[in-house]
């Protein structure tokens, strides 16, 4: 667990909670014990919270000198949860 959150970039925004990596990175090493009970609670019960698994949708804008009011030149990102970043880290890595 410290290994994947150790991997995390830091400066990285939650999509919806608030929550920045660096509050993971800059943890005590507690966090990783209670975050680990978490996972195995979500896997053991096969439940996750509709907040875990949304994500926000960004518009960014494609180049500097393009018309911003035009809808084509923007594309999106997804803002995904940083317990979603560490859960892919430590399953899917």
């Amino acid at each position: 667990m410290l290994c994947a959150i150790k991997q995390l970039k830091a400066g990285k925004r939650n999509g919806s909670l608030g929550l920045v990596s660096d509050h993971f990175i800059n943890a005590c090493d507690e966090l990783s014990i209670h975050v680990t009970m978490l996972f195995s609670a979500l896997l053991m019960h096969g439940l996750v919270p509709d907040d875990m698994v949304s994500g926000t949708l960004r518009p960014i804008c494609k180049g500097k000198n393009v018309n911003v009011t035009d809808s084509r030149n923007y594309r999106a990102i997804a803002l995904s949860l940083i317990f979603g970043k560490v859960f892919d880290l430590i399953f899917f890595a």
